[in-house]
């Protein structure tokens, strides 16, 4: 995500409760340009998506997003909006 080159200076990402925790300890270097939401019922627009596997069919708008890595050891995925 870090590395990804779209142009916007802020960058959302979404997830369930549960992984907010790690997410704002992984992203919040100072010079990090991440905000990190919770919705529990993935209804809200955002950059990325950090989820369960079995989530993904919770996604409002499932067809804008593809998948950047699918985390097979703890059946969770990485979406980016394309």
């Amino acid at each position: 995500m870090e590395n990804d080159n779209q142009h916007q200076k802020t960058k959302t990402i979404l997830s369930s409760w549960l992984f907010k925790p790690a997410l704002e300890y992984y992203l919040s270097k100072p010079d990090s340009d991440f905000n990190v939401f919770v919705d529990n019922d993935f209804k809200t627009s955002s950059d990325y998506i950090y989820c369960f596997q079995k989530e993904k069919e919770m996604i409002a708008d499932s067809a804008a997003y593809v998948t950047m890595i699918d985390y097979s050891d703890t059946k969770t995925v990485l979406l980016r909006r394309k």
